[in-house]
């Protein structure tokens, strides 16, 4: 009996740890050949990325990721094609008409479908003053003048990739990921 104190706490933990990820183990099996590493959800269990001080703002350094410009979202998926998702064909179709907009004084989207199809969205959310936290691994956040990160981001998981081809994937809210393409 002394013994089945001990477990019982033991497996609810395990359950609760279960849960908090959605009940998938494997993830990672359900992207397609085409989806990087940089677009696995947010939310598994990674190693600790060591984050460097912020640097410079986007809009600073024209090789840098989200130089100064208009970045065109060019594609748009699911970031767990096999989870519950709140984004729907629709939703995904009018993300491909928005831009994203950054310059030295502030990030923020731009699209006629963010006052409709994608109002419950988070895309009407926008950054003063960015500055691009980076993680060893080339992924980065922005970090906005009032200490708030621009969309999920956080140091410790940043929604911004830099891709091989010069495109950006953006995890953004409700488990859509943004492909960008500097115009």
């Amino acid at each position: 009996m002394k013994m089945l104190k001990h477990i019982a706490p033991l497996a609810s933990l395990a359950l609760v740890a279960a849960c908090s990820n959605g009940g998938d183990v494997d993830e990672q099996a359900e992207m397609t050949p085409d989806q990087t590493a940089s677009s696995a959800p947010a939310d598994t269990a990674t190693e600790p990325t060591e984050t460097t001080a912020p640097t410079t703002t986007p809009g600073s350094d024209a090789a840098a990721p989200l130089a100064s410009g208009t970045w065109q979202v060019v594609d748009t998926r699911l970031t767990r094609p096999g989870g519950v998702q709140a984004i729907g064909d629709a939703e995904l179709e009018a993300a491909r008409s928005l831009q994203l907009v950054v310059s030295d004084d502030d990030v923020r989207w731009q699209g006629d479908a963010i006052g409709t199809t994608l109002k419950a969205y988070s895309f009407g959310d926008n950054c003063s003053s960015p500055e691009r936290v980076t993680a060893s691994d080339g992924r980065f956040a922005l970090r906005c003048s009032d200490g708030q990160f621009f969309g999920p981001s956080s140091a410790d998981e940043p929604s911004f990739a830099t891709q091989s081809d010069g495109t950006v994937t953006v995890n953004w809210y409700d488990g859509i990921t943004l492909i960008l393409r500097q115009r």
